[in-house]
């Protein structure tokens, strides 16, 4: 009998450590990005990224310029190899020689794929006025561009963050966007539990919250500050799995945050990736 338990107690321990381990644990994500450099027919964007590893070992992150949802067809791209769980990726993305002479977009779409099948794409907001590459640029692309040097960073104004960062907030505990951390002190948000069905997020010390649904990328700063925002709570069933939520802090701040997973029956935990804008 002693043996029989001691073998099952032995299976249940690696099946829990297998569900710890497993790939599923982390979701396949475009979490953001950083302009390296900027010019009229040219940007080098560093991506950071999570990969569940569903889809194997051969997996690459791209990026293509996009107005209004829609791809446009004037860029080439050159992806880097996904190579951990989560990283970094350096992309150079290029208009071609077929391209307009000049021409605008106001997205970035990330995509994480195979040479089989594009398994993920997010849209990110970034206006930009775009020209035709010339024989010298498509020859020399580290030449001097008069809208920016190579050497020198450029950061969209959209992406000028306080905060940011990644929180797993379990039921009845409450977090600050301010600050980045799960707080009883100071905090924006309560992940309240009135019964084991009727749970919400309540804002807290003055803060207010509003519900964008699922987007195609993150909203905007100007998309989170024209949200309907208020000190009405959301019932936790109606926020998806890659909803996104606007919030003004209690400090004043404009924050967004993604729910990157659906919560759990009771005691459920949410899984948000948030940024928190610079006032």
């Amino acid at each position: 009998m002693k043996h029989t338990i001691s073998k099952n107690c032995l299976i249940l321990s690696i099946l829990v450590a297998f569900v710890l381990i497993s790939p599923a644990a982390i979701a396949s994500n475009i979490i953001n990005y950083r302009i390296v450099s900027a010019k009229s027919w040219e940007l080098i964007i560093d991506v950071n990224y999570s990969y569940s590893g569903n889809f194997g070992s051969n997996v690459y992150v791209g990026v293509k310029a996009a107005k209004d949802g829609k791809d446009l067809r004037y860029f080439g791209f050159r992806p880097k190899k996904v190579t951990g769980r989560t990283g970094t990726a350096r992309i150079t993305l290029l208009t071609t020689g077929s391209s307009p002479a000049s021409f605008t977009s106001n997205q970035l779409a990330f995509i994480l794929y195979t040479s089989d099948i594009v398994f993920l794409k997010e849209y990110f907001p970034y206006k930009k006025v775009w020209s035709k590459r010339t024989y010298e640029q498509r020859t020399n692309s580290t030449e001097n561009n008069s809208e920016s040097s190579s050497s020198r960073a450029v950061t969209n104004p959209e992406y000028k963050f306080h905060k940011k960062g990644r929180l797993v907030i379990p039921q009845t505990h409450l977090f600050d966007l301010d600050s980045g951390r799960k707080t009883q002190v100071g905090a924006d948000i309560w992940f309240r539990a009135e019964t084991a069905r009727l749970r919400y997020l309540t804002p807290r010390n003055g803060a207010k919250i509003a519900l964008l649904g699922q987007l195609r990328g993150m909203p905007s700063l100007a998309q989170c500050k024209a949200s309907n925002l208020s000190n009405n709570r959301i019932l936790i069933n109606a926020i998806p799995k890659n909803s996104w939520v606007a919030v003004k802090t209690n400090q004043g701040r404009y924050s967004a945050f993604k729910v990157l997973k659906t919560v759990g029956p009771s005691p459920g935990k949410l899984y948000i990736y948030f940024y928190t804008w610079e006032r």
